[in-house]
């Protein structure tokens, strides 16, 4: 990324991202006024985030277009750990301690292990994953927009009122969609739908890696591959040092650097 080109700040999660953003961009664009007013460079130009789509669509198709201007990258796996779910990365990292084997030799876990211990950790979340992607689903349905404060503090009547509630688009139909969606019926549906997705994810060389929750996977494999004799975040940074090497980096990283070099100019 470049030494001095990029500073990081940590958000938490999606909504803290998202807002720290918000709220660094409008302080960026306040110190950019300041400074152009007194003739000097302003010390930060641009603030981006980057945030786990969590259940949410990504936006990655829109990072190469030319114009774009969203201030929130939105990854296409579920979180940022899912990029850990990497067998030859881990399989390499010092945190890797020798063990024996049934034979007695000292030994190492192999990429196809670790691999095989991943696949596995997912397939064992097949139910719980669909279960939080239709909750999910439902918790971004209801925080379709609200009606809010209008300012009406003139509302003269209980009818004017009962106008302002009515007539509200979430009323009109969110409502009577999330009424639909408790029915036992529609739940098991949609049940069936989201697990049959996610079946056909288990099926597929890779896609696993995007549609399960990234964090839960890896840390019982981390666990595992290092004895737990090392830290989550050790074993994390071990990954990272792995994927700053060339030709190591993940894809969607890659692509991510690629975007931010492009509106940036640097």
């Amino acid at each position: 990324w470049g030494p001095g080109t990029f500073q990081f700040l940590i958000g938490g999660n999606k909504e803290g991202v998202v807002a720290a953003a918000g709220q660094a961009g409008r302080d960026v664009e306040a110190d950019r006024v300041e400074a152009v007013a007194a003739g000097q460079r302003p010390p930060f130009l641009h603030v981006f985030g980057i945030a786990d789509r969590d259940f949410d669509r990504t936006n990655r198709p829109q990072w190469p277009t030319p114009g774009w201007v969203g201030r929130n990258y939105y990854l296409d796996s579920i979180e940022i750990e899912n990029l850990l779910l990497d067998e030859d990365a881990l399989s390499a990292i010092p945190e890797n301690f020798s063990r024996r084997s049934a034979a007695g030799a000292i030994e190492k876990l192999s990429a196809t292990a670790i691999r095989a211990r991943m696949h596995s950790e997912a397939t064992g979340r097949l139910w719980w994953m669909t279960c939080k992607q239709f909750l999910a689903e439902y918790n971004l349905l209801r925080k379709l927009p609200f009606p809010g404060d209008a300012g009406l503090a003139t509302m003269g009547s209980l009818a004017a009122a009962e106008a302002y509630i009515l007539a509200a688009p979430w009323f009109g139909s969110t409502a009577n969609a999330l009424q639909a969606r408790t029915a036992q019926a529609h739940v098991h549906g949609e049940l069936t739908r989201i697990s049959s997705l996610l079946q056909a994810a288990l099926s597929s060389p890779n896609d696993w890696r995007t549609l399960f929750a990234g964090k839960e996977i890896f840390e019982p494999v981390a666990h595992w591959v290092t004895s737990g004799k090392a830290t989550l975040v050790d074993v994390a940074r071990s990954v990272g040092r792995i994927h700053a090497q060339p030709g190591r980096t993940p894809t969607q990283i890659v692509e991510l650097r690629d975007s931010i070099r492009t509106r940036t100019g640097f």
